[in-house]
């Protein structure tokens, strides 16, 4: 059985990887597009609403609030939640949906950074 903090460390992992990927991905576009097709600005409002969430999904995990770890129900209604919730923000612009998905990874990466790496995973309400 794979712990906890073996499972955070992978996703701290991963979001950087994914993070740094998205960068190097805008970056490529940006350099090989002339003015008109040239990846949109990212958007604060984004970012920030993606990095809500990729804090705020980690932190109900660590704490299993509602029971959203140990519930295969709850974790299943949860997920369809904020599959609609995310399938209603994709519907924003361009520059939304991409700092969205960037503020998501770096929000999780941060947060794993603080507690998976810095600091012990928080338990869970008994």
């Amino acid at each position: 059985m794979v712990t906890r903090r073996t499972t955070a460390l992978v996703q701290l992992g991963l979001s950087l990887f994914a993070s740094l990927w998205m960068l190097l991905l805008r970056k490529i576009r940006q350099d090989s597009a002339d003015e008109q097709h040239a990846p949109a600005r990212l958007s604060l409002v984004g970012l920030v609403a993606g990095g809500v969430r990729g804090v705020g999904h980690l932190w109900a995990d660590d704490r299993d609030f509602w029971q959203v770890r140990t519930s295969r129900r709850r974790r299943f209604f949860a997920s369809l939640v904020t599959t609609a919730v995310d399938v209603r923000l994709s519907s924003r612009s361009e520059s939304f949906n991409d700092s969205f998905t960037l503020g998501h990874l770096l929000g999780a990466t941060v947060y794993r950074v603080w507690f998976g790496l810095l600091r012990p995973l928080p338990e869970a309400n008994g």
